[in-house]
């Protein structure tokens, strides 16, 4: 016998009281079909909400998928200091583990027979969520848990997922600069010092367009500040487990721009934090999960002990994982004192091997250009407006040039291609 009272209380129904009448009927109509489906027993269902919320839903079809597509684009938010949002079709979803505390997983089943978003469901079965559902605590605390049900879009099964990316490269070596590239934004500050002391997972939805920050309950943390100023606010603040992170985009380089993708960037490993970075790094790679990695190596600064460390934490805990080694910085390199990129590919391919990979996959890029030369002169600063100057000559492109095109000459189509590779 399911939990009647968990219908009726105030802060577990008023989602659907003020509701118009063809939303609740629907509503009601999603409650009954699954609800059927988890008890042998039919319930009168629609006969207890009729009474209760003065509607019925016969008229409806009994198609749940699409009722479920119907209440997924049920949207409503609500801003102040509380701010709370929520899609109907989650806020059904909690109400019948509400009813059906002790049947998670068959609710999961159904579910996913409905093709929702894997994410979705993951998130709705939250097991910080679940327990108090199941201890029959009120929906205030989870309201407020919801919010990242409600920012991803209904559609997101649709677009090709491409899997995690783990970055990783020593304070130097222009990481943050690869990372924003693919990113299509200035999320990661890009200095010669730590900015970061944590990993951070940045993952990329096309239907958004919102950016915020979960955690691993999938509460949402926003603010009016830029993301880099936000990140150093982080660093600062008391928060546990800042390496659980999320940061959610719509926004991201063109190429990559229609898939759905994760990348996770950990601290650069350095001198005067190296023991504190590169216990991070390790923790990274042994916690996060990920398909690939992108080794970032300063092609002014090859062979350097930090890379060598770097290179023997990657051979140890990603043996299993597709490797992509970018060397960076090839616009400073001096051809007429013979620092030719041929002669540095031959160089870094020898230092990789000689550090326990076999044939590795090794790319040239200049991060910065592929930057510079995609944005706008007024956004620029002085220096970056002659540094573009140049790279219009180095790499022998103009205003004109596609972005595509840009990429290629930069080398950065290279990183973008991994990025899709299966």
């Amino acid at each position: 016998m399911f939990n009647y009272d968990a219908l009726t209380k105030s802060h577990q129904d008023w989602h659907i009281r003020g509701l118009k009448d063809r939303h609740k009927r629907k509503y009601i109509s999603g409650l009954q079909l699954i609800v059927n489906q988890l008890e042998d027993s039919e319930k009168q269902l629609d006969t207890f909400y009729g009474e209760l919320l003065n509607v019925k839903s016969y008229e409806e079809t009994h198609d749940l998928k699409e009722i479920m597509n119907y209440l997924e684009k049920l949207r409503f938010k609500w801003k102040g200091i509380k701010s709370y949002s929520y899609c109907l079709a989650d806020e059904l979803v909690l109400h019948i583990l509400s009813m059906f505390p002790n049947k998670k997983e068959q609710l999961r089943t159904i579910l996913e027979s409905l093709e929702m978003n894997p994410d979705r469901v993951q998130f709705l079965m939250n097991d910080s969520i679940y327990s108090e559902i199941k201890t029959k605590k009120s929906f205030k605390h989870i309201r407020y848990q919801k919010t990242l049900g409600f920012w991803l879009a209904p559609h997101e099964k649709r677009e090709r997922q491409l899997g995690t990316t783990l970055i990783l490269g020593t304070m130097s070596a222009g990481k943050s600069t690869i990372l924003n590239n693919l990113l299509g934004a200035n999320w990661a500050k890009t200095q010669n010092q730590v900015s970061t002391n944590f990993s951070l997972r940045y993952k990329h939805c096309p239907t958004l367009d919102q950016v915020f920050l979960s955690d691993t309950n999938h509460r949402i943390f926003s603010s009016a500040c830029s993301t880099p100023n936000w990140i150093e606010q982080l660093n600062d603040s008391d928060l546990h487990d800042l390496n659980h992170l999320t940061f959610w985009s719509g926004q991201s380089t063109n190429g990559l721009a229609e898939y759905g993708y994760t990348v996770v960037d950990t601290p650069g490993m350095n001198s005067s934090w190296r023991e504190n970075h590169f216990d991070l790094a390790q923790q990274t790679l042994l916690e996060h999960s990920y398909d690939k990695v992108i080794v970032v190596l300063n092609a002014t600064q090859l062979g350097t002990d930090d890379e060598k460390e770097l290179l023997h934490l990657v051979k140890s805990y990603s043996k299993s994982h597709r490797i992509l080694f970018v060397l960076n910085k090839i616009d400073e390199l001096d051809s007429e004192l013979g620092e030719t990129l041929e002669h540095y590919m031959g160089v870094a391919t020898s230092f990789i091997e000689e550090n326990g990979f076999n044939k590795p996959n090794v790319v040239t890029t200049s991060a910065i250009a592929t930057r510079l030369l995609s944005q706008e002169v007024a956004t620029l600063t002085k220096r970056e407006q002659r540094l573009k100057d140049y790279f219009h000559s180095y790499f022998k492109v103009d205003g004109q040039t596609e972005s595509s095109e840009i990429n290629e000459r930069t080398g950065f189509a290279s990183i973008i291609n991994f990025m899709k590779s299966e």
